[in-house]
């Protein structure tokens, strides 16, 4: 009663696991501004400017541009006002550790020179101390407040996108590494548990629940619950910690500074003391920790 399939010479293999992506931020790359499928400034233009003209929406946003494109390494808010002069345009980093934004949405965000860097993030600023247009980690959320609502339609079209892309390539399973709000983006856990009580996640997702650098212990509690409301096919049994950001933006956290950057070492999130009581409580509560860290300082 062995069932035997002739598969005419090709192979068949269990299906991947994928380690760590992030599958609804990348199901709304896929729908939106990609720029992820190129690699020059010319096809960033091109891309950028035909996106615009065709969608009138009040923002023009996107996602997957990379540094070493730029003179310098790093986007400026004037290449994009170029690009797009009469909307804000915001533009997150393939490493989604930083954004590329015009001076309209500097503007109504009312991020000037007089800006402080918030907790976790940083303002790149020029000679004279005026925004640059890239935003580093946590300050792309001083953008969220005035950017258009993504809808749950979309959040769920994204999650489908993503899953199709995945299975074509051969994942049938991963982790999400941050299931949290972050970046304008809304929380996914929602998206996630939907497509699994209706039979719409035909993976199995582990989500890594993200702690917002700064956030009371007191609130652990919350995210044990969201553990508790999980199972089957998506299930919350890990913590995501960012302990620093990326070497492409010198966010990642050193010991010594940057070669040609003498003020620069990086941005570390936590301390080690503070690391130490969220590892605790974690820990002690039964999850899995997920940590980022990138510099020598960090890890």
């Amino acid at each position: 009663r062995t069932e035997v399939v002739d598969l005419g010479g090709g192979a068949l293999l269990p299906g991947f696991v994928d380690a760590h992506l992030h599958a609804v931020m990348g199901g709304l790359a896929l729908l939106g501004c990609d720029l992820s499928t190129v690699h020059s400034i010319e096809d960033y233009r091109r891309i950028i400017s035909e996106y615009a003209a065709a969608h009138d929406g009040p923002w023009i946003e996107g996602s997957g541009w990379y540094g070493d494109v730029f003179p310098g390494g790093f986007p400026s808010r004037e290449e994009l006002d170029r690009l797009v002069p009469d909307r804000p345009a915001v533009f997150i980093s393939h490493d989604v550790h930083s954004s590329w934004v015009n001076s309209r949405a500097l503007e109504i965000a009312g991020i000037d020179r007089d800006t402080p860097d918030p907790d976790g993030g940083r303002i790149t600023r020029d000679e004279r101390g005026e925004p640059t247009g890239h935003l580093l980690e946590l300050a792309t959320e001083l953008l969220s407040p005035y950017r258009p609502p993504l809808s749950r339609d979309v959040l769920d079209a994204a999650l489908a996108a993503a899953q199709e892309y995945l299975h074509s390539v051969g994942v049938t399973s991963w982790q999400d590494a941050l299931v949290g709000e972050l970046f304008g983006i809304p929380d996914c856990y929602d998206v996630y548990a939907a497509a699994g009580e209706s039979g719409g996640l035909t993976s199995r997702v582990t989500g890594a629940l993200f702690w917002v650098p700064g956030r009371d212990l007191s609130d652990a509690g919350e995210l044990v619950d969201r553990r508790g409301r999980s199972d089957g096919r998506f299930r919350t049994t890990a913590v995501k910690l960012a302990l620093d950001g990326v070497c492409e933006n010198l966010t990642a956290a050193l010991h010594d500074h940057y070669e040609g950057h003498p003020h620069e070492c990086g941005l570390p999130f936590f301390d080690a003391e503070e690391l130490g009581a969220i590892t605790r409580v974690f820990d002690s509560a039964g999850f899995d920790l997920h940590l980022h860290a990138v510099g020598d300082l960090a890890v």
